[in-house]
């Protein structure tokens, strides 16, 4: 996979660490990225996902029907959804596909203690 992939390029020079949200200091203030998500998935999953998204966090931006199934577009905050397209295939029964984009930067309050990524 790509991991073993980029193991061959850098050898001992690579290091992987768990996902972490990394937070920018933008005019004076912490910010933390929103990112953008889409889920296509069949019918009888629509109602299991969206539940689901909301109970991430996620905003719901549109619901589109497709002939073969639905696709969710939603907004969250990147720390909501670390992780989520491997929650979103067992909850589609590895029938989802899921894409996700940073979409902007928005004032992260409180500010982050302790050490900020």
């Amino acid at each position: 996979g790509p991991l073993d992939i980029l193991r061959q390029v850098h050898g001992a020079d690579l290091r992987v660490a768990p996902a972490r949200v990394r937070h920018l200091f933008i005019d004076g203030r912490w910010c933390e990225p929103i990112m953008q998500a889409r889920a296509r998935i069949q019918a009888e999953h629509l109602a299991a996902v969206r539940q689901d998204f909301l109970a991430v966090g996620a905003a719901l931006l549109d619901l589109d029907c497709l002939a073969d199934g639905w696709v969710i577009r939603a907004e969250a905050p990147m720390r909501d959804l670390l992780g989520y397209g491997a929650r979103l295939r067992r909850l589609a029964g590895g029938e989802a596909c899921y894409w996700i984009w940073l979409d902007r930067y928005v004032p992260l309050e409180p500010p982050p203690l302790g050490r900020a990524a």
